[in-house]
């Protein structure tokens, strides 16, 4: 096809595809797997999932699954069709390390990668691509060996650089944390963790969920600070990371949430606005946005919902301003705030439920990296190809691709 149209035609008729229609492509010749896998098109396909994005969420979301009885985790593609009250559709997904230290936790997704941590053993840390069934195992963090908690986010900074941020609070002599915490940042792109110097953080993150909030450049968590409050209390607050520069800084909840317990609030992103919830207030569930970003006085609140109508934890926010939270029989829902209407959300079957869920964009992240390992059965799905003995297996997929193709240019701008 490229001996007919420039590259740059051929690439950019090609970024407009699926992601699993690429993952195929790969099979037809070593040049069109060259093309695929080369930084050039996986950021133009990038850039190309990103406009397409709904805007308040992903039409996927990618749920981690615990089976009580053979007590195991898994993955699953969930569409968003269910969410809004459609039939909602199940791809399972297959995690392809075996640990024995117990199960992952799912720090947060970007651009199609998966950070899971196991939080405790600290060995076992990866960004994996499930859609391409390839993932990159983190170094273990450098400090400390133990008596510490620790917070984590994951994003991407405006390069384009993948990063991890761990911050890590320390045990005094009297089993007290101690300010302030030291901080490390692992990037994919050099492959290490490098610790920063001179950290000015006078909070602590909540551990309630541990649930960092990415927008605008910047990672966010709840967090408290002793003894900031009028009365001497504890003071919530919003901790801010940017992951640009990597400094700290702190955003200033609304007066009617500083004195809330910060084990019952979380912060979210609602339709490209920072927002805190507040659950378990005199009855009801509070969400609050902040209008303009950073200055604390344009805090409105947006919600307020009856807990008897959604009585589980906040879990997050889906199109068409649908809530997620987790129902009274540990699997998940959904409430619409102008109806006040509720509904299960049915993403597991039998005894799996689901812990974590997060929106997911398919995309070909990591697949040009060479530290990336390949599961198996990638490595013999593109071990087949061949360079110009094309077998009847490429031929028919070589016609898959001219007929998706034809599809493309259909919508060609």
């Amino acid at each position: 096809m490229s001996d007919y149209f420039p590259e740059e035609v051929v690439i950019e008729i090609l970024s407009r595809l699926p992601t699993k229609s690429l993952v195929r492509f790969l099979l037809v010749s070593k040049s069109w797997q060259s093309l695929i896998s080369s930084p050039n098109f996986i950021a133009a396909h990038l850039n190309h999932v990103r406009q397409s994005k709904i805007p308040n969420g992903s039409s996927l979301s990618l749920v981690r699954l615990y089976n009580i009885f053979c007590n195991k985790e898994h993955y699953a593609l969930y569409s968003e069709e269910g969410v809004d009250g459609g039939a909602g559709r199940n791809r399972k997904i297959c995690f392809p390390v075996k640990l024995k230290d117990g199960p992952l936790r799912m720090v947060g997704t970007c651009d199609g990668l998966v950070y899971l941590s196991d939080n405790y053993h600290r060995e076992n840390n990866f960004l994996w691509n499930p859609t391409i069934r390839k993932y990159v195992k983190l170094p273990p963090p450098t400090n400390p060996p133990s008596n510490f908690t620790s917070a984590t986010g994951f994003g991407s900074d405006c390069r384009g650089d993948y990063k991890v941020v761990r911050v890590v609070y320390r045990e005094g002599d009297g089993g007290d944390l101690t300010l302030p915490p030291e901080v490390e940042v692992y990037s994919l792109s050099t492959g290490f963790w490098r610790r920063l110097l001179n950290v000015k953080i006078d909070a602590f993150i909540s551990f309630a969920g541990t649930t960092h909030a990415p927008l605008n450049g910047a990672w966010h968590w709840i967090s408290y600070s002793p003894h900031r409050a009028a009365d001497g209390g504890c003071l919530s607050l919003i901790l801010r990371f940017d992951v640009a520069n990597e400094s700290f800084s702190e955003i200033m909840l609304p007066d009617e949430l500083s004195l809330v317990d910060c084990l019952d609030l979380v912060v979210d992103v609602y339709m490209g606005q920072l927002c805190v919830i507040a659950n378990q207030v005199r009855g009801y569930k509070h969400i609050w946005v902040m209008k303009q970003y950073g200055v604390k006085e344009s805090w409105t609140r947006l919600f307020t919902i009856d807990l008897e109508k959604c009585p589980g934890g906040f879990v997050g926010f889906r199109k068409n301003d649908i809530v997620v939270f987790t129902n009274q029989g540990h699997g998940l829902a959904t409430f619409d705030p102008p109806t006040g209407k509720s509904r299960d959300l049915t993403i597991y079957n039998g005894a799996a439920r689901p812990l974590d869920i997060d929106d997911f964009e398919e995309t070909l992240v990591l697949l040009g990296r060479q530290n990336a390992i390949v599961e198996e059965t990638t490595k013999e799905f593109l071990d087949d190809a061949e360079e110009d003995s094309p077998t009847k297996q490429q031929e028919v997929l070589l016609v898959d691709m001219l007929f998706t193709l034809m599809s493309g240019l259909s919508g060609f701008d």
